[in-house]
C-alpha cells in the first residue's frame, strides 16, 4: 500500500482524504469573517473582503478546493509537482518526472523502452523531503496546534516549535511555545492516534503535561494546551489533570476535530463564532497592555532573546 507521503495522483489524494467528489470540509478564511462583520453595512463587509484577500492573497489559499490547496502549497515549497508517465508497453510500469519535454522521445526509465505520450498527462504530488521526515517526526500536531492558536488570536501571534530548556540541573523540551496576544501559551502535542484509553501511554503524557504546566508557571505563562489527534480524551485523563493542576493555570486540551478543523465553534452572544484566548483565560485580554509586577520576563530561544 502507498503511503500518503509517496508522490500520489489528485484521485489517489482525495481516496486517502475520503473526499469522493467534494471540496475539504469547513469554511474558507473569508467566510470565517462573517461573524466580525455581522451587523456592518453591505459596503463596509464588501471592502473588508476585499481587502481581507489582498493582504492575505500571498500567504493563504484562494478556497478550500484540492487542488487549489495542492497548487498552494507546492508555491509554498510544501509539495512537488510531478508528471506521471506509463505504462510502459514493454515492463507496464508507470514512473513519475519532475520535468516532461515533449519534443522529445521519453524513453522507460525501468526498462528503456520507449512510451507514447497519451492526449492528458496526469499530475501528482509529493511532499518535500524534509517535509515527509518532519511528518514522520510528528510534525502533524504541531503544525495543527499553532495554526488553532493564530486563529484564537487578534493582535499579534509568533510561535517557535521545540523549544528546549533548563531549569536549575533539568533539562526538557516544549513541544510549541506561543506569544499569542501577549500571553505565553506552552504546549504538548501528540498523535496518540487510536489509542484505548486505559492504555499506559496516558500517564506517561498526564506526567508530561504537567511538567509542562510547572514550567509555564515559573515563566509566568498564562495558558498551557494539551494538543493530541484522538476523537475524545478519557473521562480519567480530565480528571486527573483537574486534580493536578485546579486553577492554578488555565489549560485547554486539544482534539483531532480541533486540530483538523483549526478552530472550535462556539455560541457567544446568540451568534456563532470560534473560539477566542478570552474565552479560555481569567480575564479578557485588555485593550490597553497591563503592568506586571516582578520585572520583565526573558525566555532565551537559542537564536535570541524573548523579553515582555
Amino acid at each position: 500500500m502507498r503511503s500518503p507521503c509517496d508522490t500520489n495522483t489528485l484521485e489517489q489524494i482525495k481516496g486517502y482524504c475520503k473526499l469522493g467528489g467534494k471540496d475539504v470540509d469547513g469554511k474558507t478564511y473569508v467566510e470565517r469573517l462573517d461573524p466580525i462583520l455581522h451587523g456592518k453595512t453591505d459596503r463596509m463587509k464588501r471592502v473588508a473582503r476585499r481587502r481581507y484577500l489582498e493582504f492575505a492573497g500571498q500567504t493563504l489559499p484562494e478556497n478550500l478546493k484540492l487542488q487549489t490547496l495542492l497548487e498552494h502549497w507546492v508555491s509554498r515549497g510544501i509539495l512537488h509537482r510531478l508528471w506521471k508517465i506509463g505504462p510502459c508497453h514493454k515492463c507496464n510500469q508507470h514512473y513519475f518526472v519532475a520535468t516532461l519535454n515533449i519534443q522529445r522521445s521519453i524513453m522507460c526509465a525501468n526498462c528503456g523502452h520507449r512510451i507514447n505520450l497519451p492526449a492528458e498527462v496526469p499530475i501528482g504530488y509529493a511532499v518535500n523531503r524534509a517535509v515527509a521526515h518532519a511528518i514522520r517526526e510528528g510534525l502533524t500536531p504541531v503544525v495543527q496546534t499553532g495554526r488553532f492558536l493564530k486563529g484564537m488570536t487578534d493582535h499579534g501571534f509568533l510561535w517557535l516549535p521545540g523549544v528546549k530548556y533548563k531549569m536549575k540541573d533539568v533539562f526538557g523540551d516544549v513541544d510549541l511555545l506561543a506569544s499569542c496576544d501577549g500571553h505565553l501559551v506552552f504546549c504538548e502535542c501528540k498523535k496518540l492516534e487510536g489509542t484505548p484509553g486505559g492504555a499506559k501511554v496516558w500517564d506517561d503524557v498526564v506526567a508530561q503535561f504537567v511538567e509542562t504546566a510547572r514550567v509555564a508557571k515559573s515563566c509566568r505563562g498564562s495558558l498551557v494546551v494539551l494538543a493530541s489527534r484522538v476523537s475524545e480524551y478519557p473521562k480519567s485523563v480530565q480528571r486527573r489533570l483537574k486534580r493536578e493542576l485546579g486553577s492554578s493555570i488555565p489549560y485547554l486540551l486539544l482534539n483531532r476535530e480541533d486540530l483538523e478543523k483549526g478552530y472550535r465553534p462556539i455560541t457567544r452572544n446568540n451568534l456563532e463564532t470560534q473560539l477566542a484566548l478570552g474565552d479560555v483565560l481569567p480575564t479578557p485580554f485588555p485593550e490597553k497592555p497591563m503592568s506586571r509586577s516582578g520585572g520583565p520576563r526573558t525566555i532565551n530561544m537559542g537564536w535570541g532573546v524573548f523579553t515582555s
